[in-house]
């Protein structure tokens, strides 16, 4: 959304503005044909939905934004090399990773998708309290 309300209409203000519900993020998907979706990643955690849905793949995140590609042929090979598997950065606290933690296998998984994060984005300071989060778990 931009801010060319007018254009859009009441409607679809309405519905975009709830578009983290997963029946109106369905709605709007079967409208409009998403291919990506750009999040704000803020203290609230609105990207569940697309955490939650098998049809979407986190592809970036950072301090700012995540970034989800929607599973379809055309992403598949994007999908295949940087889907976050395990992370959900958008979740108001660390406490879901402390049972992947606990597993050997799955914890160096979770470090190297952390540490992939930082690697493209070296700024990001969530991913960094992450990785002190599960190195202190």
């Amino acid at each position: 959304m931009d801010g060319r309300n007018v254009e859009y209409g009441p409607d679809f203000i309405a519905q975009a503005i709830r578009w983290h519900w997963p029946p109106v993020l369905e709605e709007l998907d079967r409208r409009w044909s998403f291919d990506y979706a750009v999040v704000e990643n803020s203290q609230l955690y609105r990207a569940q939905a697309l955490d939650a849905s098998p049809r979407w793949a986190l592809v970036f995140w950072d301090d700012a934004g995540l970034v989800y590609l929607k599973r379809q042929a055309r992403n598949d090979s994007l999908i295949a090399r940087k889907a976050y598997a395990l992370l959900q950065p958008n979740r108001p606290d660390f406490a879901y990773l402390l049972p992947l933690l606990a597993n050997k296998k799955k914890a160096a998984k979770v470090l190297a998708e952390i540490d992939r994060s930082v690697a493209e984005s070296p700024e990001n300071i969530n991913a960094r309290q992450m990785k002190a989060f599960c190195l202190d778990a």
